[in-house]
């Protein structure tokens, strides 16, 4: 079981109801933005924004504990928590993907600052359900398998389990998979019948398979760590198959999991 506390994200100056705030970590200044898409500030040269809470935060600097060299991080939105990622593990490969159109100029000036060309690659206009890409780049970036995957991105339940499956095959042995926010689908802001997600199906469901693999003991997980906004699944040591499909591996008496 993962044992994170507040203190990293204090040691920041960032406070549990600050929707807003800028800190430095290692001679970079991001902007901490909780507010909701529309008002949140785009990195500038200022500071690089990020949009994580304390938890989140704290859950990354707990993983530092492992000392992962190989990380992906799927959605970095402004790139602020890319350059936070290199800047906390400086891992030997970083591969960073989200489906914007445009380049952050202000992360590729990070990279050829620092001269992290050789380790750190970010790729816009990627479509994380892209399984086919998936398997090029991890395999040409990450071919000693990969210790973190971060996913951050679409929250949506067929483009999450797709990277997944791609992504987790390659993930080491106790190593971790992140979903963020996987649970909006049960928050009151998203009930509506005419909230334009309604028909849109969440990742909360992909959290309960694979908890139900978990349940049966293979090993395929070792564990699982829940809290309101993150869920961290550790590899177990069973190897598993490209593409991995979490209802192959768990029994539930012929009952299907619905899909929220």
């Amino acid at each position: 079981m993962l044992e994170i506390g507040d203190t990293f994200s204090r040691n920041l100056g960032l406070e549990n109801d600050a929707k807003s705030a800028v800190f430095d970590l290692d001679g970079e200044t991001f902007r901490r933005d909780l507010r909701i898409r529309h008002e949140r500030k785009s990195t500038d040269d200022n500071a690089f924004t990020i949009v994580k809470t304390n938890n989140h935060l704290n859950l990354y600097h707990y993983l530092k504990k492992s000392q992962p060299k190989s990380i992906v991080e799927v959605g970095y939105f402004e790139g602020g928590s890319s350059v936070f990622i290199d800047k906390l593990y400086k891992p030997n490969s970083l591969t960073c993907i989200d489906n914007r159109k445009t380049r952050v100029p202000q992360v590729d000036e990070y990279i050829g600052r620092n001269h992290r060309q050789d380790e750190m690659r970010v790729l816009h206009d990627f479509d994380q359900g892209d399984v086919e890409k998936l398997r090029s780049i991890t395999s040409e970036f990450h071919p000693e398998g990969i210790d973190i995957v971060f996913d951050d991105a679409s929250h949506l339940y067929d483009l999450t389990k797709a990277t997944m499956s791609v992504l987790f095959p390659k993930l080491n042995p106790g190593g971790y998979y992140v979903l963020e926010d996987y649970g909006w689908v049960h928050s009151n802001g998203f009930q509506s019948a005419d909230h334009p997600w309604s028909n849109l199906s969440g990742i909360s469901t992909l959290v309960h398979e694979l908890i139900a693999v978990l349940a049966r003991g293979s090993n395929i997980i070792s564990n699982i760590y829940i809290e309101a906004d993150v869920c961290v699944i550790q590899k177990g040591y069973t190897n598993v198959s490209d593409p991995f499909e979490p209802t192959a591996h768990l029994v539930s008496r012929g009952k299907p999991l619905p899909i929220l």
